[in-house]
């Protein structure tokens, strides 16, 4: 995930962020959807 050497810290933060917030949403969905309660 290092594509880019120069990346600031704060850009680096946002990105891992952004995809723990995708994947909690992801597993919510998945979750929901499973039990049912879509």
């Amino acid at each position: 995930m290092y594509f880019a050497a120069n990346a600031s810290t704060v850009t680096i933060m946002t990105t891992r962020f952004c995809y723990c917030l995708l994947f909690v949403v992801l597993f919510h969905v998945t979750y929901s959807t499973a039990r049912g309660r879509f």
